[in-house]
């Protein structure tokens, strides 16, 4: 019994903590609204905008777009803000209650996926609005910022190494 307790609290703590590593966008660079070079953060609109053309039109629908999904998401995460806290008061509790535990990790897992869901449904609605050719260009700057993304990434793997 001990030892499933402590694969369990140690399965656990692990994921908690590279939260917060995940949650401050680390490593992701001026396009988390971190900064633009010029010590002003840079909106996702004005990311897109700098990819591709828009009229006014699909301008104004993006806005609306992106302050909906921002409203949605950032209830989302006050939800698991809020589990995450509980999850570490339990933490710090003498006895494992592991049926609390197990419905806290679940409840966390559950507001990850809807957060995914919001993101994947935020991008169709913006292709939605876009036309072939804009859909194709933002598709070129999403993947030359992996590739950027994936070269930082290796980068610090090498640093870590040394």
């Amino acid at each position: 019994m001990n030892i499933l307790r402590t694969v369990i609290v140690t399965g656990i703590v692990i994921m908690f903590a590279a939260s917060p590593l995940l949650a401050k966008g680390y490593g992701c660079g001026k396009s988390c609204n971190k900064g633009h070079g010029d010590g002003e953060p840079q909106s996702k609109i004005e990311r897109i905008k700098e990819a591709v053309e828009l009229t006014q039109q699909q301008e104004a629908e993006l806005s609306e777009i992106l302050d909906q999904q921002r409203e949605e998401t950032s209830l989302i995460k006050e939800k698991l803000r809020a589990a995450k806290a509980e999850m570490r008061e339990l933490f710090q509790s003498d006895s494992l209650n592991e049926a609390q535990l197990r419905q806290l990790a679940q409840d966390t897992a559950n507001l990850k996926v809807d957060l995914m869901i919001k993101k994947h449904a935020k991008r169709s609605a913006i292709n939605d609005i876009l036309t072939a050719e804009q859909q194709h260009e933002l598709q070129e700057v999403r993947e030359k910022r992996q590739e950027r993304r994936e070269h930082r990434k290796e980068n610090r793997r090498q640093g870590m190494k040394n």
